[in-house]
């Protein structure tokens, strides 16, 4: 069926112009049609007949959005040699099936596809973008699309140290994501972006829970006495938490790296905090490192 519709839409439109010495105006309608169904012979007709690259819907979308958002690639090629602009600034538009609106953004946030993501990216697309909820590209990535987009905008020099309005970097994101293959390469390409501070005062490593990604995140270098608004220390708090997840070889990597192992927290250490969380394994080994007992 989808076959036939082609087939009629480009008959429809070569026609049309072979009978008409003016120049062709089309609806939306028309241009719609032609990259839903990925036509790239429609498409070089309407850009031949004048219709800009750049040409925008009612809707807000542009010509490259809506090819990335139908993943239409032969178009989203065509509208690239055809000097459209990545980085062209879209207002907010509404989110398919619901009565929300997206940020105002690029188009390179509506890819759906690693391939499209590499066309835009080969063409100049701004990898360090904010959309207007002040979210970088990465960290909009990180949150909401497949982990391969985000180590791709890594391995292609995203920044790392870029902050949302939480004051959160893409590195805090991908702490709390349990990805460990992207929060390692983040530190391959850049160790110091570990040791990044949020506005309480935290590492990254702080709110991770994942033992693969603590793990990684133990490769990086901090100050061991650096303490958060709270007055916590930072790592001490990480050793308790390590502790109370029964993550053994964490807490042990804390204390080789020189965590204090008898860190107190509100008035309770890694014995008390073993014995709580019933982490006998833990509590054994503590016991036989001389941690002191409350």
């Amino acid at each position: 069926m989808k076959k036939y519709l082609i087939f009629f839409i480009c008959f429809l439109f070569l026609f049309g112009c072979s009978n008409n010495k003016v120049q062709k105006v089309y609806s939306d309608e028309e241009i719609n049609a032609a990259i839903s169904t990925n036509n790239t012979l429609i498409m070089e007709e309407i850009l031949k007949n004048g219709v800009s690259p750049n040409y925008q819907f009612k809707d807000g979308n542009n010509l490259i959005s809506l090819a990335l958002k139908n993943n239409s690639l032969d178009i989203l090629r065509v509208l690239l040699k055809n000097k459209a602009d990545v980085n062209m600034g879209l207002g907010p538009i509404k989110i398919m099936g619901t009565d929300k609106l997206s940020p105002g953004q690029t188009p390179i946030y509506y890819v759906k596809s690693l391939e499209a993501l590499k066309l835009l990216v080969n063409s100049g697309s701004n990898i360090n973008d904010k959309n207007t909820d002040g979210t970088p590209l990465l960290t909009y990535f990180i949150k909401y699309k497949p982990i391969e987009y985000s180590i791709y905008l890594v391995e292609k020099g995203a920044y790392l140290n870029i902050v949302d309005r939480e004051g959160w970097t893409p590195v805090f994101w991908a702490g709390i994501s349990g990805n460990s293959e992207l929060l390692q390469s983040m530190y391959n390409k850049e160790p110091l972006s570990f040791a990044y501070k949020d506005k309480k005062g935290n590492y990254p490593v702080y709110y991770s829970y994942s033992e693969p990604n603590l793990e990684i995140f133990l490769q990086g270098h901090y100050d061991l006495n650096a303490k958060n608004i709270y007055g916590e220390n930072i790592l001490g708090e990480v050793y308790l938490k390590a502790i109370a997840n029964g993550y053994l070889d964490i807490v042990k990597k804390l204390i080789n790296i020189g965590v204090d192992k008898n860190y107190e927290s509100y008035g309770e250490n890694g014995i008390d905090t073993a014995m709580e969380y019933n982490s006998t394994e833990i509590l054994k080994y503590l016991r036989e490192i001389g941690v002191k007992e409350n």
